[in-house]
């Protein structure tokens, strides 16, 4: 007995969103989206699916939420995709930017975290089919997002430079890494102003990598610690620095206090002669007494008001020294810490990952290549400049 079988189709203008649909739908991500909790209410589409639909807008690269609706081939009509991605519909354009603007930076990570799950096991996969033929390359950089102008209506916009001029907009720390599978599979992308500069975002792209892997590369302790102990010599230094600006303080403050008595005195003593010529009611004459002692009441006032310069100028140059110092103790603090949590890490970290990590020469700053050979952004550090790549010296920088 054999039964009719009755075959349906719909065309779509997006039939690689079908594919990764049904994919997803394997992986679980329109299941788990459904799940999240979210105050709005339902009228026809629930809130988890026009969240789900601002995802599937972003994967067809619909540049504007607008778009969505207004297209050519707009999204929010294609049935075929929306049956793919297991709802019964697609939102308008106004309900999406409606429940987009509502939600919270709590929800969003929930429906990072469901994505990030569920593309876990693809990159692990990756990862061990890469770590078969050497170490694991990663790539990062500051990718430029500029908007218009004259637009006010994007938060947190900033003029910036990028693609070779000045632009409001944003920036996006991107890290991806080479793919035996599919050349190039990305792993993470951070949002940022557009006036953020690359020196400030190696190590975070760094952490984000290995974030993103589930796994990192042995740290560098003895590095660390050399580095640690060639700090030593430069903090007895400064140091030594301080006591002899509080030595200099010292000195310059006990000379003040003698100028400053000897002209206390010879101010009573013209205080006395003016008030004994007053008596005798005798005039003051270029050579007399009451005019020679005016004369050296006025040179050491002078000479007291180079002394003030003096020990203000002592003042200074003691606090531009305890800063120094401080400073220099703030930092080995700093890396004593560092290096007792990389310690643990180390402890931690039985199976650690061997990965070149590639930046350009915009990152490489004396601090971020310190950091690089300590282990912290992998196991080598290349700075391409143009067609060149050029590792950093072994040597590590202190």
């Amino acid at each position: 007995m054999s039964e009719n079988i009755q075959t349906v189709t719909q065309e779509t203008d997006h039939a690689i969103l079908v594919v990764w649909g049904q994919l997803a739908h394997c992986m679980g991500i329109p299941q788990a989206f459904a799940e999240v909790p979210m105050s709005q209410k339902t009228v026809i589409h629930t809130p988890q699916s026009k969240v789900l639909e601002f995802l599937v807008a972003n994967l067809a690269g619909v540049p504007y939420a607008k778009d969505i609706s207004k297209a050519t081939q707009p999204l929010d009509q294609d049935q075929a995709v929306a049956k793919a991605w297991g709802v019964d519909g697609w939102a308008d354009c106004s309900g999406v930017s409606r429940t987009m603007h509502t939600l919270t930076e709590t929800q969003g990570e929930q429906y990072a975290a469901i994505v990030d799950r569920a593309l876990q096991p693809w990159i692990d996969q990756e990862v061990q089919i890469a770590l078969k033929q050497g170490p694991l390359e990663l790539d990062g950089d500051l990718s430029p997002r500029p908007v218009s102008n004259g637009s006010k209506t994007y938060p947190g916009a900033e003029y910036g430079y990028m693609s070779n001029c000045l632009q409001l907009g944003y920036q996006a720390a991107m890290v991806s890494m080479r793919s035996p599978t599919y050349g190039r599979l990305g792993l993470s992308v951070t949002h940022h102003s557009g006036n953020t500069v690359s020196i400030t975002q190696a190590e975070g792209l760094a952490l984000e990598a290995e974030r993103s892997l589930g796994r990192r590369p042995m740290r560098r302790t003895d590095l660390l610690t050399q580095r640690i102990q060639n700090m030593e010599p430069e903090q007895k230094k400064r140091q030594v620095n301080v006591a002899e600006a509080q030595q200099k303080l010292a000195k310059t403050q006990t000379t003040w206090f003698a100028v400053q008595t000897q002209q206390g005195e010879l101010a009573r003593k013209l205080a006395d002669l003016e008030k004994e010529y007053q008596q005798r009611n005798c005039p003051e004459r270029p050579n007399s007494q009451l005019a020679h002692v005016r004369q050296r009441v006025e040179v050491w006032r002078l000479r007291l008001e180079r002394r003030d310069q003096t020990i203000r100028q002592a003042k200074d140059r003691l606090v531009k020294q305890q800063a120094c110092l401080t400073d220099w103790e703030s930092q080995k603090t700093h890396l004593r810490q560092r290096l007792k949590r990389f310690q643990v890490e180390n402890d931690a970290n039985p199976n650690p990952l061997s990965a070149i990590f590639r930046l350009d020469a915009g990152f490489g700053n004396s601090e971020n290549l310190a950091a690089c050979r300590r282990g912290t952004v992998g196991e080598d550090f290349r700075r391409k400049t143009g067609q060149k790549s050029l590792k950093s010296h072994r040597k590590p920088c202190v």
